[in-house]
């Protein structure tokens, strides 16, 4: 990317980033209008884990798009029977400062201002208030977004913001927990059994006056994963 579209994409992305902690504290406090008919346009939700056996320490990947308009807040369930323990890993005191130990995942973000499409990746750490999504932006400072886990549901409030009078819209966003410890140590435990339809969860949209709920369902296998044959030398 040339030199002046990278100053312009940091400049949009902090634009619309540095309204994370009024956010985080009063979540839907700014948005765009939109009606319910445009709230189910095009929407996605989706979840996959891996290894994506019953009772096993494992990944979990959260996907959500909603490319007509930004929502205020986004909300994601694991399934029932699966468990959090926040405890398995070491907590950071004070993000964006945070010691490697304490990364539980990473994430990528689309945001969209006019014909631009600005790809952000962060990294999730675990902290002693909960999470925090810790963003990198092209030409400036990290940006903080503090999302927060009621049991096994994890509530993510999304910025909003304009820049020269434009919105910006963050427009996809997904997010990797990491296998972490075994066992009852483990950070992310499957749910005990694999029932036909897979595993089932939840997403809630929420945009000002319009809530989207989607379903989802995760492929899981009641077979253990086939080990490979070591190549004979």
């Amino acid at each position: 990317m040339p030199q002046r579209a990278m100053r312009r994409a940091s400049a949009i992305a902090i634009a619309i980033l540095g309204l994370s902690i009024a956010i985080a504290s009063a979540a839907g406090t700014a948005s765009a209008r939109k009606t319910p008919a445009q709230a189910t346009q095009g929407e996605t939700y989706s979840l996959s884990f891996s290894p994506n056996q019953p009772k096993v320490s494992t990944s979990v990947t959260f996907k959500v798009n909603t490319p007509k308009l930004q929502p205020t807040s986004v909300t994601m369930t694991l399934p029932t029977g699966s468990s959090l323990n926040t405890s398995a890993a070491p907590k950071c005191a004070q993000p964006p400062t945070c010691e490697p130990s304490t990364q539980v995942g990473t994430g990528v973000a689309s945001v969209t201002y006019k014909t631009y499409v600005i790809p952000l990746d962060f990294s999730v750490y675990n902290t002693q208030a909960g999470l925090a999504l810790v963003i990198t932006l092209p030409n400036g400072p990290p940006v903080v977004v503090l999302p927060t886990w009621s049991g096994s549901t994890l509530t993510i409030p999304l910025p909003n913001g304009y820049y020269k009078g434009v919105p910006i819209v963050i427009t996809e966003l997904a997010l990797t927990f990491n296998s972490i410890g075994h066992g009852g140590g483990a950070w992310i435990r499957t749910p005990g059994t694999c029932p036909k339809g897979g595993w089932t969860s939840q997403g809630t949209i929420v945009y000002t006056g319009v809530t989207d709920q989607l379903n989802a369902s995760a492929k899981c296998s009641a077979k253990p994963p086939k080990k490979k044959k070591k190549k004979k030398s």
